[in-house]
């Protein structure tokens, strides 16, 4: 018969059934449903259900290797990373951005949100309130259609911290700390936002899915504006009412306009804010 060792309730039995020792500090452990049997931790030795010592078993110590502490990335490393008009002339995301926006709103574009180049991808770097660099996000998008291409990798060289908002650290910059902001899945979106409707602060969740409530720790005493992609309506407004919840705080609201222009044929399935603003 397997009896099962019952840790939860080890304090319940005042003895040890040596009868030599009180088990006030729990160094006793019962079986369940058998409190006056199981494993002395002090005695070293099991005891069954007809009172026989059944094994003599000395618990091991685990050395357990220690998890290693979450870095932020140099900006040592990414530095050399940021796109240079001198150095950097043929990634594929800016020149669509030259392209839809023309040269000069491509370099705001570039520097407000700080963007990197390798193998002719765009790195997305996230940056906290802090301006600390949480993770590198690359990203290949089409020069022409501005599609997106297969490639999305992130640097986990190291442990890295939670994910921020694509676009935080710039929460507290001067011309931006009076705007309300708007949050959209894509860094492309927000990008692009950025130039159509400067009214608002553009910071992107990175996913549908992230909309993860430490995000919005920072935002406090601020106006935001949840933009779901067209199909992520109800799934938005949900996670909203969650947030709302947690961060009273924050005044919150949630766009329907992608749902709207695409009932009215402006916008495909599955598109965003920001399909709608370049078929203008």
């Amino acid at each position: 018969m397997t009896h099962v060792l019952d840790s939860k309730n080890r304090r319940r039995v005042k003895y040890c059934p040596c009868g030599k020792k009180d088990n006030k500090d729990g160094k006793f452990v019962p079986f369940e449903n058998a409190e006056k049997f199981g494993y002395c931790h002090s005695c070293d030795e099991w005891y069954n259900p007809e009172n026989k010592t059944v094994l003599s078993w000395k618990p091991e110590r685990v050395n357990r290797t220690p998890k290693e502490k979450p870095e932020f990335i140099s900006w040592d490393y990414f530095k050399p990373l940021l796109y240079d008009y001198h150095l950097n002339d043929n990634n594929r995301f800016v020149t669509f951005l030259q392209r839809t926006l023309g040269v000069n709103a491509t370099h705001i574009i570039l520097q407000e949100y700080m963007l990197g180049t390798k193998d002719l991808n765009v790195i997305f770097p996230y940056l906290n309130h802090k301006a600390q660099i949480v993770n590198l996000k690359t990203m290949d998008y089409d020069h022409m259609t501005g599609k997106r291409g297969n490639v999305i990798f992130y640097d986990n060289r190291k442990p890295r911290h939670k994910m921020c908002l694509f676009g935080e650290h710039l929460i507290n910059v001067s011309k931006h700390q009076d705007k309300p902001i708007a949050i959209v899945e894509s860094e492309k979106t927000a990008c692009l936002m950025s130039y159509f409707h400067p009214s608002y602060l553009w910071l992107a969740c990175g996913g549908s899915n992230g909309l993860m409530s430490y995000k919005f720790n920072v935002l406090k005493y601020r106006d935001v504006c949840l933009f779901p992609d067209q199909g992520k309506f109800d799934m938005w407004t949900e996670k909203l009412e969650r947030l709302s919840d947690i961060h009273s705080m924050v005044k919150f609201e949630i766009s329907k306009e992608c749902e709207l222009w695409y009932n009215d044929g402006d916008i495909k399935e599955g598109e965003d804010i920001a399909d709608y603003y370049l078929r203008l």
